[in-house]
């Protein structure tokens, strides 16, 4: 199964994003495939969890190839562009600068998970 999880909240609640990281580490490891957009506040992840202190940054570090786009648009808001940018992480903006969900879930039959509360995501 092909899913995809739209991610937009504030990485500072570490439990939210553990979870996340977690469910797709998993899910790809049991054959499935699992991809991460990141739009609004959620372009502050690469920021925030690519510091080696950072108690997630193990788990960032494994599913960041993951990352299927960061929006252009709200990256450029939030002075996380070039960070994201230099970590090779794919900058995307098709809706108005921000990511059209739409066409990768008719292009890639993927399922779509927003990801505003973690409470919300059953596997």
């Amino acid at each position: 199964m092909k899913m995809l999880f739209y991610a937009c909240e504030d990485p500072s609640d570490f439990s939210k994003y553990y979870r996340l990281f977690k469910h797709v580490k998993l899910l790809n490891e049991s054959g499935n495939q699992a991809k991460i957009i990141l739009e609004c506040r959620a372009v502050l992840i690469p920021l925030a969890f690519s510091d080696s202190s950072n108690p997630l940054n193990s788990l960032y570090m494994d599913i960041r190839r993951n990352i299927l786009g960061v929006c252009k648009t709200c990256a450029i808001k939030f002075n996380t562009f070039e960070h994201c940018k230099s970590e090779g992480l794919p900058i995307k903006g098709l809706l108005g600068s921000h990511i059209a969900c739409e066409s990768y879930i008719r292009k890639n039959s993927y399922a779509m998970y927003m990801f505003a509360d973690s409470e919300n995501i059953k596997i």
